[in-house]
């Protein structure tokens, strides 16, 4: 029941939004970004000063989903680190480093991706993921991404699998 309920929702969002741009996160963003992070992740688990550190470093990639009224729909963002940096941020043992990089220089890690609970079932996750990728693929021989395993499974397995 919820199910179908969720997705009468979606059809009439899609309906509502007649186009949706995936555009580099900036700081008029920023507050649209940590309510839907705190709606989907979780109180704190995005704060202004997360954004204000993407948004200074070229080495961060960070993006907004936008409706044609700049309405913020999801984000995602990532960042690109050396090989050797794996240990350190990802906590990947310092011997299973060249198993997970190869001889790569930069790793991309897709860090983080969330889409307004109304919004979900439209598309707009999948978006947000294969732009990241294709971002980060332009400097990054591998990348990877941070995830974690709950009683339903992994958080970003469908968005790999819809990628792929």
């Amino acid at each position: 029941m919820m199910e179908k309920c969720i997705e009468e929702i979606s059809d009439k969002i899609l309906m509502e939004i007649k186009q949706i741009n995936i555009v580099q996160a900036e700081k008029q963003h920023f507050a649209k970004m940590i309510e839907v992070a705190n709606e989907q992740l979780g109180i704190d688990y995005v704060d202004k000063s997360t954004l204000e550190n993407l948004a200074a470093s070229p080495e961060k990639v960070a993006n907004v989903a936008v409706d044609e009224k700049e309405n913020v729909l999801g984000f995602s963002f990532g960042s690109l680190i050396t090989a050797a940096d794996l240990t350190k941020q990802l906590k990947i043992p310092r011997e299973k480093v060249k198993l997970v990089a190869g001889t790569a220089d930069k790793v991309g890690v897709f860090k983080t991706i969330a889409v307004k609970k109304e919004c979900t079932k439209l598309g707009i996750g999948s978006r947000l993921a294969k732009d990241l990728i294709t971002q980060m693929r332009d400097y990054a021989q591998v990348i990877c991404s941070v995830a974690w395993k709950t009683p339903v499974g992994i958080n970003i397995e469908k968005s790999y699998k819809k990628i792929n």
